[in-house]
């Protein structure tokens, strides 16, 4: 078998091993249906919120929890790292071949030979990317799991849908984002456009039982003013401009007009699987009925995913609920289903009267910013500046440029340029750290405190919104920062690394 990993220099590789890892089994028969629900619910919180070292093994873990003698539920977490939703769909359908005793058939493609004909040139070709960061009710979360909505079209309804879409002069995944971007504007009283990081599959026909990573991640900014059918073909062409481009499948050039430096958060994704043959939010559906699925992105607060399985369109917003104002996403959930549910019988969805917003509306960055120490002695500048200085020649950029006070993840970071990052200060006597330090301090100025801590100090009122925490994802998939990973791929082909 293959085993994915990466080294110390933030490579990832591949290695061929003899040895098949144990199956983790958990006997929860002895206990009752009450004493079992609490274990399960247990597991799954824990496996929610877990930091993965990336440098350790377990990208992909399957465990067994054996309910009864003939029910066992399985709980499946898979980092994506290195494979697409598609390559997860595939990992998922591979793997109830070799349960049922069956043999898996290798591909008749090999990722690495995609790879070579396609590089990845992150940031050096193509005009760069204006952004809008949203502007939302946003609030500092009480933590930051995420939980699903969920609603599905009919086959029928999903083929009217395409039907209607062309007739529009657009594309569905065009239609859709701009749906997305229209209700979370109405249920926040808003009227400015914003932008949307969006992955999309990008896998040639004779690459579809291959695992490997073929997404490209783009950045759309759908039109706030004019008609359905001009916005969402405004929508498409950015979409189109962006695949076409020669960093097509590279991290996009950020252009922003906020301060200098500081790179925009855009909390607000949309994932496509609409390509991937199946429902991939439900990968283990073969073995039996899914009781729980979710998928968790660091820097993402609102992750909107689309699968076509069966014919039928299955939406998802997996999402941090507490990040917002109370009932905020579920109104705009509930405003998204009605004009899908409108465009689903080929009319122009009803917009609601407008109204003047309900909370504050914010961005993360203005949250980010609010929450700082009055009058507080600033941690060690030295210790502060060889941070700024290391993170710098991890990424290949000006240290001038990093604001010390942002995320790792908004600086361009990826969770394996961490692993990096640590080596390279510990190589420097900084300081004994390890990987989740930098995963739980989130900044240059936060892990300087930690090595330095500053004389306490009272904070302002204003709220900030802590980073998402990178987290493996519990009985589903789950992908770095849309931003970064990209540029991961990028950066990990150059070092020798595969994708």
């Amino acid at each position: 078998m293959l085993r994915a990993y990466a080294t110390a220099d933030a490579a990832q590789r591949l290695a061929a091993v003899d040895d098949v890892p144990d199956l983790d089994v958990r006997d929860l028969r002895d206990l009752s249906a009450p004493r079992q629900e609490a274990v399960l619910a247990r597991t799954r919180s824990e496996r929610s919120r877990r930091v993965r070292d990336v440098l350790a093994p377990g990208w992909f873990s399957v465990t067994a929890s054996l309910l009864d003698d003939r029910t066992t539920r399985l709980h499946v977490e898979l980092d994506m790292l290195f494979c697409d939703v598609a390559g997860a769909v595939t990992l998922a359908e591979d793997l109830y071949t070799l349960y049922r005793g069956g043999d898996v058939e290798p591909p008749a493609a090999r990722f690495l030979d995609w790879a070579d004909e396609h590089p990845a040139r992150a940031g050096t070709a193509g005009r760069p990317v204006t952004v809008v960061e949203p502007r939302l009710p946003m609030r500092r979360p009480d933590d930051t799991v995420f939980d699903r909505r969920r609603t599905v079209l009919s086959a029928s309804r999903t083929r009217r849908l395409e039907s209607y879409a062309r007739t529009l002069g657009t594309t569905v995944d065009a239609l859709l984002v701009t749906l997305y971007a229209d209700a979370l504007r109405a249920a926040s009283g808003g009227s400015d456009a914003f932008s949307i990081v969006l992955t999309v599959l990008d896998r040639p026909t004779e690459h579809r039982r291959v695992v490997g990573e073929y997404s490209s991640t783009i950045v759309a900014t759908p039109p706030a003013v004019g008609g359905l059918a001009e916005r969402s073909a405004s929508t498409a062409e950015q979409l189109f401009a962006a695949l076409d481009r020669p960093s097509g499948r590279s991290a996009p050039r950020i252009d922003s007009s906020g301060r200098a430096g500081a790179v925009p958060v855009l909390p607000i994704a949309y994932s496509s699987g609409i390509t991937a043959s199946r429902d991939a939010s439900e990968l283990l559906a073969a073995f039996g009925r899914t009781v729980y699925s979710i998928s968790q992105t660091p820097q993402v607060l609102i992750d909107m995913q689309t699968f076509v399985g069966d014919g039928a369109l299955v939406v998802n917003w997996d999402a941090i609920t507490s990040a917002f104002v109370d009932g905020f996403v579920d109104e705009a959930f509930a405003d998204f289903a009605r004009r899908l549910d409108a465009v689903a019988n080929e009319r122009v969805p009803d917009e609601p009267a407008p109204a003047a917003p309900s909370a504050v509306l914010r961005t993360v960055t203005d949250l980010r910013r609010g929450r700082r120490p009055i009058a507080a002695a600033p941690s060690d500048p030295a210790v502060r500046s060889v941070i700024r200085e290391t993170l710098a020649q991890v990424l290949d950029v000006d240290a001038g440029g990093l604001d010390a006070d942002r995320s790792f993840f908004d600086l361009g970071a990826t969770s394996l340029d961490l692993v990096a990052l640590r080596n390279e200060l510990v190589d420097r006597s900084v300081g004994d750290l390890t990987v989740l330090d930098l995963f739980e301090t989130g900044s240059i100025a936060a892990l300087a405190d930690r090595l330095h801590p500053p004389r306490p100090a009272p904070f302002s009122e204003e709220l900030a919104i802590p980073a998402p925490s990178p987290s493996s994802t519990a009985a589903s998939h789950a992908s770095v920062d849309p931003l970064a990973r990209a540029h991961a791929r990028g950066s990990l082909r150059r070092r020798g690394g595969l994708r």
